[in-house]
């Protein structure tokens, strides 16, 4: 029997397909576990399946390190409150109001309407995105079940 594969929602991976990555994964593990290191050393090679999946023009490959070295900066920040409790400077949304995607600062997604709907939306997508990446995990069922009741209120307008 052949396995189907399929990427995960809102993957941008376009340069190879998700079976051609499945067929080369499954092989891999048979020889252990994955890692980022295991999975460069092999596309490294110009004739591997793999190897389209990556950038390998070095100054182009530097910029995108940097940019995404630039998102996980503006990530990290948080503003201490003065009784010790913290939350993020900036929360990355995607909507018309940020020119698409970016960091918008927490104040301002607290006082919109529309930024705070959108930022719910995308917490329930994330929160969903774990629920089905664990759902397995039987000592989480109290979990998806809250899950569901908060996904069943419908609490983002559309």
């Amino acid at each position: 029997m052949t396995r189907e594969y399929q990427f995960v929602d809102g993957s941008r991976i376009m340069a190879v397909s998700a079976d051609t990555v499945g067929r080369c994964f499954e092989r891999m593990l048979r020889a252990g576990p994955l890692t980022a290191e295991r999975v460069l050393s092999k596309a490294r090679r110009e004739d591997h399946p793999l190897h389209p999946a990556f950038e390998w023009d070095d100054s182009r490959a530097a910029e995108e390190y940097r940019l995404a070295q630039a998102r996980h900066l503006t990530r990290s920040v948080q503003v201490v409150h003065e009784d010790g409790s913290t939350e993020p400077l900036v929360i990355h949304l995607v909507h018309e109001k940020c020119g698409g995607s970016a960091y918008v600062a927490m104040a301002v997604v607290a006082g919109d309407a529309e930024l705070r709907a959108a930022a719910l939306a995308e917490a329930l997508g994330l929160l969903n995105g774990i629920a089905r990446r664990y759902h397995y995990l039987d000592e989480l069922s109290d979990v998806w079940s809250v899950l569901e009741m908060v996904a069943d209120r419908d609490v983002v307008p559309v």
